[in-house]
């Protein structure tokens, strides 16, 4: 009788360890719900490359983001729409520029590829690029985002026209993306962005009140489970 009752305390022990395991919270997934918005739109900006300079830390500040170009005198330049690409979809009146066929009057020219540094990680990165048609151009343009380590997240590209279309990445911890193109011109606007801490660790799981009724039922029932062993081992030695 008593090997019975001993049974039936272990199956029930078992079936709460599954019931807690059950009842236990889900782990945690992306649950970053900020989303900062930089429309470049900020200050007036010229309308000719030739009164511009190429962007830099103007953001840094106060959106956490950084530009670079592929040297210290070249990158693209915050213009106003005037300077007529023929663009559309864009937030008036500025946007990102490149033309590479074009320089800058102290120097260098406006050319990618343009490296976007983030103050910290983030969850995803989107932003509209297009190209100068009107100007016969064509081309690829393409977004692809890094880990801290400089690994590549992932690389979004489209075929460029003059309406601009979204380029995104998704992934945890992006530190930095990279905008390139094939292109000779290319224009890039209104970047979204969602910082995000999450390092991609499950974090401990932290038991309900039903979790820890189900942890003490449990604790319980292996105490009774053993004294039941116990007793009947004794039993047994005492028996002739």
């Amino acid at each position: 009788m008593r090997c019975r009752t001993t049974h039936l305390v272990l199956a029930l022990a078992f079936l709460t360890m599954q019931a807690a395991a059950q009842s236990a919270p889900p782990e945690k997934g992306f649950g970053c719900d900020a989303v900062y918005f930089l429309d470049l739109d900020q200050t007036p900006a010229p309308s000719s490359f030739l009164d511009a300079t190429p962007v830099s830390t103007e953001f840094e500040d106060v959106y956490g983001v950084t530009f670079i170009g592929p040297a210290p005198e070249d990158g693209g330049a915050i213009l106003d729409e005037a300077i007529g690409f023929g663009v559309s979809g864009q937030s008036s009146p500025n946007f990102l520029a490149f033309d590479e066929s074009a320089t800058y009057s102290g120097g260098g020219a406006p050319r990618g590829p343009q490296t976007l540094e983030f103050a910290g990680p983030n969850l995803e990165v989107q932003i509209n690029a297009g190209l100068c048609e009107s100007c016969g151009d064509s081309g690829t343009l393409s977004l692809e985002c890094f880990d801290a380590e400089g690994e590549s997240l992932g690389i979004d590209s489209i075929v460029g026209s003059a309406t601009l279309q979204t380029l995104g990445v998704r992934a945890i911890r992006i530190f930095s993306c990279e905008l390139s193109f094939t292109s000779t011109t290319a224009i890039f606007d209104d970047l979204v962005y969602i910082p995000c801490e999450d390092d991609g660790q499950t974090p401990a799981i932290i038991p309900t009140l039903n979790t820890w009724g189900l942890i003490i039922l449990l604790s319980v029932l292996i105490v009774m489970a053993l004294g039941f062993l116990g007793r009947s081992r004794s039993t047994s030695r005492l028996d002739p």
